[in-house]
């Protein structure tokens, strides 16, 4: 899930986003994705859970990155439940908001597609990129979508995930005398002279 506030001046641009499947050989680089992961394969032997087996109590060290998104009859999306950290991550609070056809590249990248790839496939996929900001600074995140089934049938109901970030830069980048390279605030001697370094490899003796 990537939903980001166009009205966020702080936020300049999403990027790099790639989104792909998970199963048991899946690499993830935050705890919290890979904690729901792993709940979402154990809860019914491998089988997509129904929603009443998850019990918000098992897992207190995800709550504040959790968020929830109804399927709609209609074939929409309403964000239901947005977590504490899910709130800040994204920009604001989209509690109610409903994700349709119509928000194409409001949230970053194609969200009411990706759900509908959830819903058909029935299965969790993981999402990672990066968030610049015009302040300054960048964060890396990466989440993770998982179905849940309605407890009375098999149909999907709704989506339960996680978004984890760690950042990657907290000053504002300036530009370097090579076009399309940049550095941080403060190394604004290294930045004029760039073009001239030299790139030494490293010799680590055990």
């Amino acid at each position: 899930m990537t939903a980001t506030s166009g009205n966020d001046g702080d936020l300049t641009r999403i990027y790099d986003i790639a989104d792909a499947n998970v199963d048991e050989s899946s690499e993830f680089l935050s705890g919290k994705v890979k904690h729901l992961y792993r709940w979402w394969v154990l809860a019914d032997g491998g089988r997509m859970p129904k929603r009443k087996m998850f019990d918000i109590l098992d897992h207190r060290s995800i709550v504040a990155n959790l968020f929830v998104t109804d399927v709609l009859p209609t074939g929409e999306f309403q964000f239901r439940i947005l977590g504490e950290e899910v709130i800040r991550i994204i920009g604001r609070n989209r509690t109610g908001e409903t994700v349709t056809h119509k928000n194409k590249g409001e949230y970053g990248h194609e969200l009411y597609e990706y759900y509908r790839m959830i819903v058909a496939n029935r299965s969790c996929r993981k999402c990672t990129g990066t968030l610049m900001f015009a302040i300054g600074g960048a964060r890396r995140f990466e989440s993770i979508d998982c179905p849940i089934a309605d407890d009375s049938t098999d149909t999907v109901a709704a989506i339960i995930g996680v978004p984890a970030e760690r950042i990657l830069c907290t000053f504002p980048s300036i530009r370097t005398a090579l076009d399309g390279v940049y550095v941080s605030q403060g190394l604004e001697h290294v930045a004029g002279v760039l073009d001239r370094g030299t790139l030494i490899r490293s010799h680590v003796v055990a």
